[in-house]
């Protein structure tokens, strides 16, 4: 699981530079940077501040594989329980994060882009605030569940 959550986070990093690679020529001098919760712009910047969320997702992507190379007797977790047993299991949360994470970017892009070319805010505004605040949310209390319930196995 965790080396198709690795892959599949690659790949959206791959198509997000892509897109913005196709789409860069299109898009005007200014674009929105920020939208209010109705979806309407309310921040406007150079386009090439698009590539800056790009930057950033990797940016997040390389911060948490370096993280999955702190020896786990390091990691601060909110409960006592063998670390190199449920190892896995906290890197495969870890792989979720990246996974998520580079899609947030990427829909921002999207957006972004959208708003942008069309000059009307799409309904990927409100997806958009429901999937960031929700996802990550259930990532933690999955894999929370799942880490506590391997502790407790003898």
């Amino acid at each position: 699981m965790g080396r198709r959550l690795e892959l599949s986070t690659v790949a959206v990093l791959i198509i997000h530079a892509i897109y913005l690679l196709v789409m860069y020529p299109k898009l005007p001098a200014t674009v929105p940077m920020h939208l209010d919760f109705s979806g309407t712009a309310d921040a406007f910047g150079p386009k090439a501040s698009l590539w800056g969320l790009w930057w950033t997702s990797v940016g997040l992507y390389v911060l948490f594989w370096t993280v999955a190379f702190i020896p786990v007797k390091y990691w601060n977790l909110p409960f006592e329980l063998d670390k190199e047993k449920t190892k896995p299991l906290l890197l495969e949360m870890i792989a979720s994060f990246k996974l998520f994470t580079a899609l947030l970017f990427a829909m921002l892009t999207l957006l972004f882009v959208r708003t942008a070319t069309l000059g009307v805010p799409s309904g990927l505004s409100l997806a958009l605030i429901v999937i960031s605040l929700i996802l990550p949310s259930v990532i933690v209390v999955t894999y929370l569940a799942r880490v506590s319930a391997q502790a407790s196995k003898p």
